[in-house]
């Protein structure tokens, strides 16, 4: 019988409030299938080799900090084989494919690299998954890292077992994920800049921020001039109401 989502199983996704909190019920919802570590891209147009930038797509990773400085900052997974797979097709490839192209030697110099890397930090065994929108433009890629202790062929008779469970925690992931306000890596404001902001927001001055908050009101001054620089706005107001729509105040 072919596995049929209830509203049980839907509605974490649904009522999460901001994206770690989905991002976290995601993890605890993979790791029933044995998968640890996730990584997350959605872009609105078809990425090229050698074209993307972090700012065309929404990206989360659990993989580490190693990979996602030459994998993601680099644009190098764009060269993985499984990757490339994705970009083309929809649905779900196994991290074997990798395997058997080299073995074969049928993978080029840099796809060689960035397996040999990928294996290096631990991005073993696993598979890629890639989902479609009715908008043909924007497309959607998971990659699910399996266990440390786990092996390629447990990893595939999982799927075959759960594949369906799992795609569906995905899609809802990406749907939620999608309705998020996004918030591009040189926006993220620090907590001082968040919290000057909602201040602001009520209606405080900058004297009464710094009574609050326990600050010199220069330093309140100097927080507020940053965040608006983060966020490139000429004024406060403007500040206060591009925080709001990205989700990083009044949460």
């Amino acid at each position: 019988m072919p596995f049929r989502p209830t509203t049980s199983r839907l509605e974490p996704y649904l009522s999460a409030r901001d994206m770690p909190a989905l991002w976290a019920y995601l993890h605890r919802d993979l790791a029933r299938f044995g998968f640890e570590k996730v990584f997350y891209v959605c872009t609105q147009r078809r990425p090229a080799c050698g074209e993307f930038t972090v700012r065309d797509a929404a990206i989360q990773s659990s993989y580490g900090t190693e990979f996602d400085r030459f994998f993601v900052s680099g644009g190098a997974f764009l060269a993985d084989v499984t990757t490339q797979w994705a970009i083309n097709s929809e649905g779900a490839v196994s991290w074997g494919l990798s395997r058997r192209l080299n073995a074969r030697g049928q993978l080029t110099a840099k796809q060689r690299e960035v397996h040999e890397r990928s294996l290096a930090l631990g991005i073993v065994n696993g598979y890629t998954v890639s989902l479609r929108s009715p908008r043909a433009a924007l497309i959607s890629g998971f990659g699910l890292c399996a266990e440390e202790a786990s092996t390629q062929g447990r990893v595939d008779r999982t799927w075959q077992a759960h594949g369906d469970e799992v795609l569906m925690a995905l899609s809802a992931f990406d749907v939620c994920a999608r309705a998020m306000p996004r918030v591009p890596p040189e926006e993220e404001l620090s907590p001082r800049q968040r919290e000057v902001l909602e201040w602001a927001g009520d209606g405080k001055t900058i004297e009464e921020i710094a009574e609050i908050m326990g600050l010199h009101r220069n330093t309140v001054t100097k927080h507020m001039q940053e965040a608006r620089e983060r966020l490139g706005v000429a004024n406060t107001l403007q500040a206060v109401l591009r925080a709001v729509i990205q989700g990083q105040i009044y949460r």
